[in-house]
């Protein structure tokens, strides 16, 4: 399967943790080029998001697109599996509160889980 697939397949996963309170910044991920007059030309990756982002402070470089893009698909798989951990893990007292029932983030995590063993 191509590398745009399967962001995009971990996009709509990514999505789909995005059911409390966010903003459209969550829902991008950019994999940027830097040219420099001084510094190599690198690509780099960014998500501007308010429940998590990647960029600016903590940029990691890369010489080509494709390492980028192989990274991203692990960020992307490490916070979609952070993300429903948080909710599993949260007290019954507090979930109650929540706007999905607990399931859903083991569904999520069961497509993780499928889609990995691809």
């Amino acid at each position: 399967m191509k590398k745009e697939k399967i962001i995009e397949q971990l996009l709509a996963l990514w999505y789909s943790c995005l059911v409390d309170h966010h903003k459209d910044r969550d829902c991008h991920f950019y994999i940027e080029r830097r040219f420099s007059t001084y510094l190599p030309n690198m690509w780099f990756i960014r998500h501007p998001g308010y429940i998590s982002s990647i960029g600016d402070d903590d940029e990691e470089q890369f010489n080509t697109y494709a390492e980028a893009e192989d990274r991203l698909i692990k960020l992307l798989i490490d916070k979609i599996k952070s993300e429903c951990k948080s909710y599993i893990a949260m007290p019954a007292d507090e979930y109650a509160y929540a706007a999905v029932p607990i399931g859903h983030w083991h569904e999520i995590l069961h497509k993780l889980a499928e889609f990995e063993s691809k």
